[in-house]
C-alpha cells in the first residue's frame, strides 16, 4: 500500500514538473536539459523510440487522423504519415509495392489511395487520378494503367491516355474516352468502342462488334478484286465478243441445248 502511494506521488510530481517546463521535456539518462527548440527531447545510446504499430485495416479505422500523424504499418513493413488527405509511405519515390484487397501489385509512390481502386494482382499502375474513386487504375490481374483517369479492370488489360477503359480480358484501350470491353479487343483513337470478341477499332467515335472490322476489310478486298477482273476482261475483250465470259456473268450456270 505504501509503495503504491509513493508511486502515485511521484507521478503527480512528474506531471507538475512537466507542466512547469516552458522549454520542453527531456527524457535521457545523463540529466541534460531539453533543446530549446524541442517540446520533447529524447536521448539514448542503448534504446530506440517505438511508435504505434498496426495493420492497414487498423490504421484505416482511426477516426479523423491529424495531419502528420505517424504510425508503423505492419502490413507493408513501412513507416507512414497522414498528409491531411491520405496515408503516405515514408521516402516515397518511384514505384512501391502495395497490398490491397488480398492482391499485391505496384503503384506510383506517394499517390492518394482514395482516388484508386484496389490494385490487381501483379498489376502495374502508373496512372494519375484527380478525383476520389474506387475504379481508377490497374485493378485487373496483371493489368497495366498509364495516363489520367484510366481503368484497366480486365485481366492482362492495358490502358493509355485520358479516360480510357479496358474491361475485357487481354484488351487494349489507347487514346481519349475509348473503351475496349470485349476480350482480346483493341481500340485506338477518340470515343471508340470495341465491344466484341477480338474486335478492333481505329479512329473517331467508331464501334466494332465481333469480327466487324475483319468482315469489312474482306468485303472491301472482294469489291476491289471484282473491279480488277472487269478491267482485265475489257483489256482482253475490247469489243465485248465473249459476253458469256464477262465477270458479271461467270456466276450463272450456262445451259446447253
Amino acid at each position: 500500500m505504501k509503495k503504491s502511494i509513493t508511486l502515485f506521488m511521484v507521478q503527480i510530481i512528474l506531471c507538475i514538473t512537466i507542466e512547469a517546463q516552458t522549454v520542453g521535456v527531456s527524457i535521457n539518462n545523463d540529466g541534460t536539459d531539453p533543446d530549446a527548440s524541442a517540446i520533447l527531447d529524447i536521448k539514448s545510446t542503448t534504446q530506440g523510440f517505438l511508435i504505434p504499430r498496426m495493420t492497414s485495416i487498423q490504421r484505416d479505422a482511426i477516426s479523423n487522423p491529424a495531419t502528420s500523424l505517424m504510425i508503423y504499418n505492419t502490413s507493408i513493413s513501412s513507416f507512414e504519415f497522414y498528409n491531411n488527405t491520405a496515408w503516405v509511405k515514408f521516402g516515397s519515390t518511384g514505384f512501391e509495392q502495395v497490398i490491397e484487397g488480398g492482391n499485391t501489385g505496384w503503384r506510383l509512390s506517394g499517390v492518394d489511395l482514395t482516388k484508386y481502386g484496389n490494385i490487381g494482382n501483379n498489376a502495374v499502375d502508373m496512372s494519375s487520378s484527380l478525383y476520389v474513386s474506387t475504379v481508377y487504375g490497374a485493378t485487373g490481374n496483371s493489368s497495366v494503367a498509364l495516363g489520367t483517369a484510366t481503368i484497366a479492370s480486365g485481366s492482362y488489360s492495358t490502358v493509355m491516355g485520358n479516360n480510357t477503359t479496358a474491361s475485357g480480358n487481354y484488351s487494349t484501350a489507347i487514346g481519349a474516352y475509348t473503351t475496349a470491353s470485349g476480350d482480346y479487343s483493341t481500340v485506338m483513337g477518340h470515343g471508340g468502342s470495341a465491344i466484341g470478341y477480338s474486335s478492333t477499332v481505329l479512329g473517331f467515335n467508331s464501334i466494332a462488334s465481333g469480327f466487324a472490322l475483319l468482315l469489312c476489310l474482306l468485303a472491301q478486298a472482294f469489291a476491289e478484286w471484282q473491279k480488277v477482273r472487269e478491267e482485265i476482261y475489257l483489256i482482253l475483250n475490247p469489243e465485248g465478243l465473249c459476253e458469256a465470259n464477262h465477270p458479271k456473268y461467270t456466276h450463272q450456270t450456262q445451259k446447253s441445248y
